[in-house]
């Protein structure tokens, strides 16, 4: 595909489904390369079919943010396979639909983990790359929907 990212490499965190799985449709439509990160690689396999089928490049990768090791292996994978990463979408995210008040620790942790230290592992990866090519895009990701729980 030609695009104006043609050539270029995006990694996109939890592109197994919805916003991600869009995002990476869109990033291969406009000639980028993707690989799409998410724990569920089922679902990841469908999305890469898709995009290949639209002459698109896609590579499906399972990686859980929460762990540095994984998104570590993810970027070194994704370079030596598809080339340097020039654009990172932190898309993954967790939130467990229950009023704040009412979360065990163990779900503030995976909300922590997840939506703030699973970012920080994916940018940790590809900074040093982006900062020695001088070039990079970074985009984090976000959710309101604590607002439905007022």
């Amino acid at each position: 595909m030609h695009g104006a990212l043609s050539g270029k490499v995006a990694v996109v965190t939890g592109a197994s489904c919805g916003i991600g799985a869009a995002i990476s449709r869109q990033l291969a439509a406009a000639g980028a390369k993707v690989a799409m990160a998410a724990r569920r690689e089922n679902f990841l396999k469908e999305i890469q079919d898709e995009i290949s089928k639209e002459e698109g490049v896609a590579l499906a990768v399972r990686c859980d943010v929460k762990n540095r090791a994984e998104v570590k292996e993810l970027i070194q994978y994704t370079e030596r396979t598809l080339g340097p990463v020039y654009i990172l979408v932190n898309n993954a995210g967790y939130w467990a639909f229950r009023c704040m008040k009412n979360l065990h620790e163990e779900e503030w942790d995976e909300q922590v983990d997840v939506n703030i230290k699973g970012v920080l592992n994916c940018i940790r990866a590809v900074i040093t790359g982006m900062c020695e090519r001088k070039s990079g895009h970074i985009v984090n990701m976000s959710s309101d929907c604590v607002k439905q729980f007022r």
